[in-house]
């Protein structure tokens, strides 16, 4: 029904101040009637004027008709979608059935139940979403290979639904498909913006003891070494549900053993066996670790981890370059002279027309680990206005990185030529301090990931982001550390926070606690065409190599620290110098129910003679078994992404095709890649229900968390969310839009003016 409300054009206020106004005007007017005017003449001449006014200040009132709009036609939709996957066949305590058993009844009743008030439709779900019946539920086994959330959340919504929608999800919540949280959240986010609130239904207890399994891991699937350096290969056995005691861990290459260890593992605990290893000529070598198995094991594929060493002969090229002497600066120069593949070159500003440039060669391949002294040469140069002026000389270099105050290096052609160097030649910057200048250029703004804005000094601990968590920043060291090594580390300092990172960029670790509470980007990354920049925030970081007693243990995470960004820039986009094709796949194991891809890059040269295939072969056979036609990387000029599908367990070997005329690497690296495919073995594994993450599903997407799963249960929650996010439609009729409402207004006024005529008063 329809109802009569006022909206005042004007404030209430001024309308009040107005009333007042007129009635005292009308008071004085009728008092002031003249001797020859008749009296009723002059009460209908009054009144006319009274009823005019009254008029105007109704209009100024805004007197507005409310009509209710009927809701949409149709039904709303609700979607059941029932988790199938392997784990909900466990049959928990005190349950009459499997989880399974539980959720295709509670679906079914659901289902029955709701058909009058919604549109009903049922999905299952493990790897994918499917529509199904309730005759098909019935006779459905649970086996599917893992649980993704996401695309249970993502399959169940649709875009456009006007009479309104709604999820159900009954699952057990352990979600252990590829993406972790970040793409579930996106995925609540869209259902969120769809208006689909998730209500879920989580079964299972979070309780339930580990099957017995034993699991290797090695934490750092890739490696980078030098020709003739021995590299250490850092083997995790974690065991699931067991006694503990010594286990064998055997070290293969080539399907031969190189080596074995025994370690002794405590009870449900981890334990680490380490190797030694290293080549002697260029290429890419697998190791496989391998766990001997234990009567009663549950499975046994995952008792082997891959470890893929890539030896080059060409070292890691650095140039440093620092605009006063800073202790910084000294530590990280130290620190990046430990590292036998590491050439480093260092410009520091002494004073005007005084730089100090120091070189430092690689240790050579030949001569013994004990034995690290290496080639080191000293100059004092007058001018640093032509370190990064030299295209040719800059190419030399993988990674550049820059201090504080380096503006006397970065003139207009040092930025072009490292722009160009970044972009075609793979290059990768890192500003380790913040800002690099006081004042940052156009043509330097336009390349950096971050913006910044001057602030008041404060100090902050430093918080990986879950990216940040996933490239594995400290190597071996996390599997020895726990996730707030860094926040227990002493704090930096900076002046000069980040404002806003760039809509492209990737922060990799965040201010975890500041001096004033705040947070904001400490570690950001971003590609730049074929290449890399990141910037990381604070001074002090050279405090991380001189820590107190009781935080020794954490003395290695300094060096470990940049040694793995060196090793991450120069393993992941960046070609070396020379190189023209490189073939790269980020991950070397992927599951069979996931896509398999790798990463293509090609120099600005053979970016112009096109783009090639690339093949794809099971290794130990001669026939490829696909061509696949690389598709490019977003707007990066040289960088192409090549999938594969999802493909069967075993190994494999991508190969760039020949083309002719094209030089792949300059220093004896064939452009080939190598990963592992293996079943999924997690849904196996991880029995423990989630109800945790079914919790945040249901109230990140403006649902609820279901107790009982009754049909009444569902009709409440979805009442509450329509009239807290769907609010009555109405249209609204002004009075003062219509005409007859202009037409009466200036009617009075008319009248009362011909009857002030007749009288004689005009």
């Amino acid at each position: 029904m329809g109802r009569l409300t006022v909206e005042p054009l004007i404030p209430a206020s001024l309308w009040l101040l107005l009333a007042v106004l007129a009635v005292l005007l009308l008071a004085w007017y009728a008092a002031s009637r003249p001797g020859r005017m008749a009296r009723p003449v002059w009460v209908l001449i009054v009144s006319l004027m009274g009823t005019g006014l009254a008029l105007v200040l109704i209009v100024l009132l805004n007197p507005t008709w409310i009509d209710p709009v009927d809701p949409p036609q149709g039904k709303p939709l609700l979607t059941i979608v029932v988790d199938d996957s392997a784990s909900m066949a466990v049959k928990d305590a005190g349950e009459t059935g499997t989880r399974f058993d539980i959720a295709r009844r509670t679906a079914n009743q659901l289902a029955r139940d709701l058909a009058g008030r919604f549109e009903v439709r049922l999905r299952s779900f493990a790897a994918e979403v499917a529509p199904t019946e309730t005759s098909e539920l019935d006779a459905r086994k649970p086996e599917g290979p893992l649980t993704d959330l996401t695309a249970a959340v993502a399959g169940s919504v649709e875009a456009d639904r006007p009479a309104g929608q709604a999820v159900v999800l009954i699952s057990d919540g352990i979600h252990n498909a590829g993406g972790g949280t970040r793409e579930l959240r996106a995925a609540i986010r869209a259902a969120r913006a769809a208006g689909a609130p998730v209500y879920t239904h989580a079964l299972g207890r979070a309780d339930v003891p580990d099957v017995f399994d034993l699991e290797a891991e090695i934490r750092s699937p890739r490696q980078l070494a030098y020709v003739g350096q021995q590299v250490p290969i850092t083997v995790r056995v974690r065991e699931r549900g067991g006694p503990g005691g010594n286990v064998e861990v055997t070290l293969l290459h080539d399907g031969q053993p190189v080596e074995t260890r025994t370690v002794t593992l405590p009870p449900s605990g981890v334990a680490e066996a380490e190797f030694k290893v290293g080549r002697d000529a260029p290429g890419i070598y697998r190791y496989e670790a391998r766990v001997q198995p234990r009567p009663g094991e549950l499975i046994a594929i995952n008792n082997t981890a891959v470890q893929f060493l890539e030896v080059v002969n060409e070292p890691i090229r650095v140039l440093l370059l620092e605009g006063k002497p800073y202790w910084d600066g000294k530590f990280l120069m130290r620190t990046l002279a430990a590292d036998p593949v590491v050439a480093l070159d260092s410009v520091v500003r002494m004073a005007e027309g005084r730089y100090l440039r120091r070189a430092l060669d690689p240790v050579p391949a030949t001569q013994p680990e004990a034995d690290s002294a290496r080639d080191e040469r000293w100059k004092v140069i007058p001018s640093a206005t032509d370190i990064l002026a030299d295209p040719q000389a800059l190419e030399a270099y993988q990674i550049v990185v820059l201090g504080r105050d380096t503006q006397l290096f970065l003139n207009d052609t040092a930025l072009t030529n490292l722009r160009r160097w970044i972009s075609r030649q793979g290059g990768s910057l890192v500003c380790y301090r913040g800002s690099p200048a006081v004042q940052i250029g156009r043509k330097l703004a336009q390349i950096l990931p971050v913006e910044w804005a001057e602030g008041t000094e404060s100090r902050f601990h430093v918080q990986l982001t879950e990216e940040g968590e996933s490239l594995r920043w400290l190597g071996d060291l996390d599997g020895r550390l726990d996730g707030g090594t860094l926040a227990a580390l002493p704090t930096l300092a900076t002046a000069s926070r980040v404002q806003k990172p760039r809509p492209l960029a990737t922060v990799l670790a965040t201010a975890g606690k500041s001096s004033d509470g705040q947070t904001w980007p400490v570690i950001t990354s971003q590609n730049y065409g074929t290449g890399k920049i990141v910037v990381i925030e604070g001074a002090g970081m050279w405090r991380w190599a001189f820590l107190p007693p009781q935080h020794q243990e954490h003395g290695a995470v300094y060096g470990t620290l940049w040694q793995s960004l060196m090793r991450w820039l120069v393993s992941g986009t960046a070609l070396r110098p020379g190189q023209e094709v490189d073939l790269r796949c980020d991950r070397v194991l992927f599951e069979s129910s996931e896509v398999a891809w790798a990463t293509l890059l090609l120099s600005e040269t053979a970016l112009g003679r096109g783009v090639p295939s690339v093949e794809l072969f099971v290794v130990g056979e001669d026939n490829a078994i696909g061509s696949f036609t690389p598709s490019a990387a977003g707007d990066d000029p040289g960088v192409f992404r090549v999938s594969f599908g999802p493909l069967p367990p075993g190994q494999y070997e991508v190969r760039v095709a020949e083309t002719p005329g094209v030089e792949s690497v300059a220093w004896a690296l064939p452009p080939f890649a190598r990963f592992d495919v293996r079943a999924p073995v997690r849904e196996q594994l991880e029995l423990a229900a989630r109800p945790d993450l079914m919790s945040l599903i249901a109230h990140e997407s403006g649902g609820a968390v279901l107790t009982t799963g009754s049909a009444r249960e569902v009709l409440d929650a979805f009442e509450q969310f329509r009239r807290q996010t769907q609010p009555e439609r109405v249209r609204k009729i002004p009075a003062w839009d219509r005409w007859y409402v202009l037409v009466g207004v200036l009617g009075v006024w008319a009248t009362a003016w011909g009857v002030r005529r007749r009288a004689g008063l005009i």
